[in-house]
């Protein structure tokens, strides 16, 4: 193992690599968080907090994020 990432704190419903920034990916949460990671860096970038529970993400473009 290289690395671990940690900062949801309900389990993990999703994974989705950012096809335009191949050293990037989102998680999304059962905690409500969709979460961007580097994996140059293995830091966390960037939480987006949304009501509820997340199972689903997906990166349409640059600028499109698709969350359910």
């Amino acid at each position: 193992m290289i690395h671990t990432y940690s900062g949801h704190n309900k389990n993990i419903t999703h994974l989705d690599k950012l096809m335009n920034f191949s050293h990037l990916f989102m998680s999304v949460s059962l905690d409500g968080t969709a979460r961007v990671w580097s994996l140059e860096s293995f830091m966390l970038l960037y939480t987006i907090e949304i009501p509820g529970t997340l199972s689903y993400c997906t990166i349409l473009n640059r600028s499109s994020i698709v969350l359910s």
